[in-house]
């Protein structure tokens, strides 16, 4: 995290020098570079959720996007968690429950007869505006699901049908297969 006085509208860069952050497995041999705006307050929303029946144990709470990326998350305990300087838009809602309290959300372990850790999914988007408070309850004990007939989902590349007049071509392990069309000059 850093902080500075940033002001808005204007450009900057951050560069990390090789070297300076190291990983048990990798190293960085190279500096990266960061080029980004600083953007105004007023371009972001809040989101904070009530829990009604909120676990015990601590927990995460996610906002992910229709390709299940999580883009924002928390590690939170109690009934209240509020995003502060969200982007605009609309989120699924995840919460995962470290019940265990290891620091992890551990998933099912068919072999040795272990259940995974609760979770809990919003049933509907939270939608965050500019310059908008949103407020949120979430009684986790709701049983409504998610509509996920309304989401727009990310386009998904097709391939295209395979021309039975045009064989394909085998080399080794390399299979390449003709498509519909063709590049000419």
């Amino acid at each position: 995290m850093i902080k500075a006085d940033f002001i808005a509208g204007k450009k900057y860069q951050l560069t990390v020098p090789k070297e300076t952050v190291s990983s048990f497995y990798a190293k960085n041999s190279q500096s990266k570079r960061f080029d980004f705006d600083a953007d105004k307050v007023e371009n972001y929303g809040s989101l904070k959720f009530i829990l009604q029946n909120a676990p015990s144990s601590s927990y995460w709470i996610q906002l992910l996007d229709t390709s299940d990326k999580v883009l924002y998350q928390k590690y939170a305990k109690g009934s209240e968690v509020k995003f502060d300087i969200l982007k605009p838009g609309e989120y699924i809602v995840r919460i995962l429950v470290d019940n265990n309290g290891n620091g992890y959300w551990d998933e099912a372990d068919f072999q040795n007869n272990v259940f995974a850790e609760d979770s809990y999914i919003y049933y509907k988007t939270a939608v965050v505006r500019p310059l908008w408070d949103s407020n949120e309850n979430w009684d986790l004990k709701d049983t409504r699901v998610l509509d996920t007939s309304k989401l727009s989902f990310p386009k998904t590349t097709t391939v295209p049908p395979k021309d039975a007049k045009k064989p394909d071509l085998k080399s080794n392990n390399t299979l390449l297969s003709p498509t519909g069309s063709t590049l000419t000059r």
